[in-house]
């Protein structure tokens, strides 16, 4: 579950993160965690090492000065400045060993500089990584660590070859002496794209609160963190992200501002120009009666409609509800909560105040197990606006198509 949550935050983060990047900015980056520098390699690498392929057959280079000794003879190629410098000395004759200045074309520039240490502190970061998971893994005997591990080695060995081969080889290993962003990475379109990667390569996520300290008996706060990032990542795939308070880029990368209690918010534009505003945990002022924090609200105020959802990690298949509703399915108190939540959640605007249209309960079911349209308490979304719907990884096509549909995306 911590690794869904992961990815899904990783998708929202590159999204924020590749609309700073558009801006051409410089920032001076921290090391992320090793465990996200293998999310953001594995997504990175492909793509990484075709650019850099591109890039062997002309990279980037300057003139550098470098001093040699000769022998002096009718075939040596003399400059102006070394004219110079023996006119100022003794009177050399054939045979004698003199120094000489070339210009010759090096790839030891900045840029490249920056691109090899980029993967090098990489390469040391899985490299740190894969010696926890196999000491934890010799440990714990766990088969399913140790072909995590292989999958970092891959990655590493990856990296590491590429700085071996092609121009990346004749580059010295040392911090590169970049003091702003140069106009190669800013105007050339490989180079543009290769920093692109090497800034995400160093921007790492980071993910606040005690989400990674967790335990197994936090697995309900884990299922509700995932199931807001879910909702997220669908609306995404059809409306354009906004702005959000959710992912706050820093001047290490991204973090992650996902906290229960806390509320977060998230804001996409739709086609027509409408906004559509997600919002996690908010806390909705008490008008009437008292406080109440659902777990997730979505408002779309140009067309009138308000959902509330709430993530319940509860399913029930006894024999005897099975029968009456259809199937397995969210608690009979779970629904309940939703016409509570519908009844007591008030929304301001002006001198109005508005219902939620919709209170949805979503739950674990895996997609082998028949729901949509057979159980009862997904036909009472249509009928009353009060139901249940799975949401499970690798099994949201019930709860994409029921955003879609309200959301008119």
């Amino acid at each position: 579950m911590k690794r869904e949550i992961v990815n899904e935050a990783h998708s929202l983060a590159f999204n924020v993160l590749g609309r700073t990047e558009e801006q051409a900015k410089q920032f001076r980056l921290a090391f992320p965690t090793e465990a996200e520098s293998y999310v953001i390699a594995k997504s990175l690498v492909a793509d990484l090492l075709k650019l850099l392929g591109l890039l062997d057959r002309q990279p980037h280079t300057q003139l550098a000065t470098t001093s040699r000794i000769e022998r002096l003879s009718p075939e040596t190629r003399i400059s102006v400045n070394d004219w110079r410098s023996l006119v100022r000395k003794r009177p050399y004759r054939q045979g004698d060993s003199i120094r000489l200045e070339r210009n010759e074309a090096t790839v030891q520039t900045p840029e490249n500089e920056f691109i090899k240490w980029t993967l090098l502190t990489t390469i040391r970061r899985l490299s740190t990584l894969t010696e926890q998971l196999t000491r934890r893994a010799d440990q714990q005997d766990q088969p399913s660590t140790r072909g995590f591990v292989d999958e970092v080695r891959g990655v590493e060995k990856a990296l590491r070859n590429r700085t071996k081969h092609g121009f990346l080889s004749d580059v010295g290993a040392k911090v590169p002496a970049l003091g702003r962003l140069s106009l190669v990475f800013q105007l050339h379109p490989i180079y543009r794209r290769v920093y692109h990667n090497c800034h995400l390569l160093l921007s790492g996520l980071e993910l606040e609160g005690y989400l990674l300290q967790m335990g197994t008996k936090d697995v309900a706060i884990l299922y509700e963190y995932w199931s807001f990032l879910a909702v997220v990542s669908i609306i995404q795939r059809y409306a354009r992200l906004e702005s959000t308070s959710l992912i706050k880029v820093k001047m290490r990368g991204a973090t992650l501002q996902l906290v229960k209690g806390r509320e977060s918010r998230v804001r996409f534009r739709r086609s027509d120009g409408s906004i559509i505003d997600v919002s996690y945990n908010p806390l909705m002022d008490p008008i009437y009666t008292t406080p109440q924090r659902p777990d997730a609200v979505i408002e779309v105020r140009a067309v009138d409609v308000r959902i509330i959802l709430d993530a319940k990690y509860r399913l029930q298949f006894d024999a005897d509800y099975v029968r009456s509703y259809g199937g397995p399915g969210p608690t009979e108190d779970d629904i309940n909560k939703m016409h509570r939540y519908r009844d007591a959640v008030l929304f301001q605007l002006g001198t109005e105040v508005r219902k939620a249209g919709e209170a949805v309960a979503l739950f674990p079911l895996p997609a082998s197990v028949a729901y949509s349209g057979q159980h009862r308490f997904h036909r009472s979304l249509e009928l009353v606006g009060i139901g249940g719907i799975p949401c499970y990884p690798n099994a949201l096509d019930a709860l994409d198509t029921y955003l879609r549909n309200r959301l008119n995306l």
